[in-house]
């Protein structure tokens, strides 16, 4: 795509960090503030799930004003896909989590303050943790990144560029290095999804499933399992895979999985639109 050719609805780069640090204002006007002030009342997980479906509520609400008032006319497509379409976008992020982003975001060293960060966090597993994690925060997110700010930026953008700078923005919002290679990750294969199908449905699929997998493991966790983030790299190898062959093994078989889903899907939509599978249902939220 020229990038010189601007349609109606496009978003400029400035336009795009501005929604960006929308969020990171409501997360300290809104976020912050409700749960210093409720977690004592309500609990840290409800509060929490307040918060953030107030503050990113927010966010996505502005900014769907904002490129409103650009386009004059906003469609979320939330039709579903084929079961084989759907089924092979949750193994891609499930391989790509394994292979890619456990394995590089293990490389980076976590001071002690983001150890007991995490470690609290690793406590909010009950229903309104399941709910921040899994649902709203799939949902929200992917509202903003994919439906509003990668979409507006693919108007006047290569592919390429939109989703790359879309996928940053989406890692610099989860304010730590580690959720930014898992937030790359993600917004890179979402929004070439998204690039390839126009499917919001198919890009908040891949987020819940890509969180779930994160959120899960927390049930089987000890309370002191977040001691374990003391170990090296080689001595978590070690623990979690029984030696660097099985761990190399593991990742590479995972790396493949994901390079031969991803080739499946581009093939599968190369096909004409009429052989594009079973919609099941098509709900397409407009404003």
């Amino acid at each position: 795509m020229n990038e010189k050719t601007y349609a109606k609805g496009y978003l400029s780069v400035g336009q795009a960090w501005g929604i960006l640090g929308l969020g990171m204002l409501f997360t300290f006007v809104i976020f912050l503030p409700t749960v210093v002030f409720t977690a004592n009342s309500l609990g840290d997980e409800l509060a929490s799930f307040l918060g953030y479906t107030v503050t990113f509520g927010a966010t996505f609400w502005v900014a769907h004003i904002f490129y409103k008032k650009e386009v004059g006319h906003v469609r979320y497509d939330l039709s579903l896909s084929s079961v084989k379409v759907m089924a092979l976008a949750m193994l891609v992020i499930c391989c790509l989590q394994i292979g890619v982003t456990i394995p590089i975001a293990s490389l980076i060293p976590m001071p002690e303050i983001f150890k007991q960060a995490f470690s609290q966090m690793a406590q909010n597993k009950g229903l309104f943790g399941f709910l921040t994690v899994v649902i709203v925060a799939p949902v929200l997110e992917e509202f903003i990144f994919r439906g509003v700010i990668l979409k507006g930026l693919l108007k006047k953008y290569s592919p390429h560029k939109s989703i790359l700078l879309s996928s940053f923005l989406f890692g610099i919002m989860h304010f730590n290095p580690w959720q930014f290679v898992t937030a790359m990750v993600i917004g890179v294969f979402s929004g070439w999804v998204f690039y390839k199908t126009k499917k919001l449905s198919l890009s908040i699929l891949i987020h819940v499933v890509n969180n779930a997998l994160a959120f899960v493991p927390l049930y089987f966790m000890q309370q002191d399992s977040a001691s374990q983030m003391d170990l090296s790299w080689m001595q978590g190898i070690e623990q979690g895979y029984g030696s660097l062959l099985n761990f190399g093994l593991v990742v590479a078989g995972a790396v493949m999985t994901s390079v031969f889903g991803i080739m499946i899907l581009n093939k599968e939509w190369s096909k004409p639109k009429a052989v594009e599978g079973n919609v099941v249902e098509e709900l397409a939220v407009e404003d």
